[in-house]
């Protein structure tokens, strides 16, 4: 979805293949060890791959720890919070709550912090629940400067709420944004420029202003009759949903067919 839009994502394929790697300096027990593993590996490495790279920050942990103790698993930690990892893009890296752990970025989203999610629903013993609030812990303290929370109002046609490990987090200054334009010009056009799926995305942003839910706003029945007749003003409205109804609707909903009936008459 990302690079769809022109969002450029962090490739994996780096961290595959780095893996095993990782898993063989975290079992290095002294310096010397990890002078020999670095030398050995770029040695064996051209000079423009990742785990070239990888053995050039093992040099560069060495160089900074030149005295006392340094093995592996000093490594893995300095790598995992400090080191500028070797990638063979850049991008937004996405990860699950699971794989973030030990790691550190500056700027972390916690994208769909809802009750279900986090805590997920699945988590029903002790233990489960246990693990749901050791990886919330997880999600908040990634981010080194910035961490932005987001959730949704509604979820697969169903009403949702902000997680309860996010709702009393002492975050500090706490902004609600908007959906930003880019975002409501996608919805927009997720429904092949029907006419329909116009009303449906107005419907639903509808129901977000207001805080409630989408048949609150207008049933599906009437939402496919207003499609199917196209009024184009007031009083055609007000002949389908009444005229309170359509003094409140109409501001926003008749541009929204406007857009297609102007189509159709050209």
């Amino acid at each position: 979805g990302l690079r769809r839009h022109n969002v450029p994502v962090s490739s994996s394929g780096s961290s595959a293949a780095l893996a095993p790697l990782l898993q063989e300096i975290a079992s290095l027990t002294n310096r010397f060890a990890l002078a020999d593993w670095s030398l050995d590996l770029r040695m064996s490495s051209d000079d423009d791959t990742p785990e070239h790279a990888l053995a050039l920050l093992v040099d560069e942990f060495l160089r900074e720890h030149p005295s006392g103790p340094a093995n592996g698993n000093m490594f893995m930690s300095w790598y995992n919070t400090s080191a500028s990892r070797p990638s063979t893009d850049d991008g937004v890296e996405i990860l699950t709550l699971h794989a973030a752990k030990g790691r550190e970025w500056h700027t972390v989203i916690i994208a769909g912090a809802e009750k279900g999610l986090l805590p997920h629903s699945s988590g029903r013993t002790a233990t489960q629940k246990a693990e749901e609030v050791r990886l919330a812990y997880v999600a908040v303290t990634r981010a080194a400067e910035r961490l932005h929370i987001t959730w949704a109002r509604e979820r697969n046609g169903r009403k949702a709420t902000p997680s309860p490990f996010i709702v009393n987090l002492p975050l500090g200054e706490s902004v609600r944004a908007p959906m930003p334009a880019e975002l409501i010009e996608i919805a927009h056009n997720t429904h092949g420029g029907t006419l329909i799926g116009a009303l449906r995305t107005w419907r639903r942003e509808r129901a977000l202003q207001l805080g409630t839910n989408e048949a609150a706003v207008c049933a599906d029945g009437l939402l496919q009759r207003i499609a199917d007749t196209k009024p184009v003003s007031s009083a055609q409205l007000a002949e389908l949903v009444g005229p309170m109804t359509a003094e409140s609707l109409g501001a926003s909903l008749l541009p929204v067919i406007a857009r297609f009936t102007r189509a159709d008459l050209q």
